[in-house]
């Protein structure tokens, strides 16, 4: 289970007390069955039935997507709101999401719970100018712009997450964008000392990265306890 620490079936040795053929666990142990009987939630829709803080505290971590041929070597699972250079990026602030915990604009003194998905706008913590998203473009970043007017596009969601290796729909929902889980992409920045940024799509022949280079991703919506280094 991804809240908490696989431990061994052994340990799990109290009997149930509404079952005398079961066992229910132990001392801080939990016994978790699965009732394959029951209909397996829909991968493309959009988990609901949640309070709106849900996801109101989240981290942002990426896994390869399954088949994926590509390859980036020192992924770290852990993602961060980046805002460009203030001084050379113009009035409107530009953040995207890269690996960079140490850069100077990086949200980094909130690491835990970096990111909100709420009313299906996900927004960055710990970045000036309340930064809003915006509709994503083929062959960028992820972006959400600083002090800006326009509308926030609202098309994020979690959905369940049908490739954990804790078992089938357990693991962490995975991030949707505009009703797609499988549209993005770690891809080393050429022109930023490799930093690895989200990319929505990537396409060949960009002036930031290689296609060769970058390798497709999941999106994981993590409660921040779990985050580490």
């Amino acid at each position: 289970m991804p809240y908490g620490q696989l431990v061994d079936d052994s340990q799990c040795n109290m009997v149930c007390s509404g079952d005398s053929t079961e066992f229910c666990g132990a001392g801080s142990r939990l016994a978790l069955y699965q009732d394959n009987s029951a209909t397996p939630p829909n991968p493309s829709t959009c988990i609901t039935g949640r309070d709106s803080f849900s996801f109101g505290n989240s981290g942002i971590q990426f896994i390869p997507r399954q088949g994926s041929t590509n390859t980036v070597n020192g992924t770290g699972p852990q993602m961060f709101a980046t805002t460009l250079d203030p001084s050379t990026d113009g009035s409107l602030q530009h953040t995207v999401i890269t690996n960079c915990k140490t850069c100077p604009y990086s949200s980094n003194e909130a690491p835990l719970y970096n990111f909100e998905l709420y009313q299906n706008i996900l927004s960055p913590y710990g970045i000036f100018g309340t930064p809003i998203p915006i509709a994503p473009q083929a062959g960028e970043p992820l972006t959400f712009l600083g002090f800006s007017t326009s509308t926030a596009y609202a098309q994020f969601c979690a959905k369940p997450n049908p490739v954990s290796p804790e078992g089938l729909f357990i693991g962490f929902p995975l991030l949707s964008v505009g009703g797609y889980t499988d549209r993005f992409s770690i891809c080393p920045n050429t022109t930023a000392n490799g930093i690895l940024t989200v990319i929505y799509s990537p396409i060949a022949n960009h002036a930031d990265y290689t296609l060769s280079s970058c390798q497709d991703a999941y999106m994981l919506l993590t409660p921040f306890y779990t985050i580490t280094d």
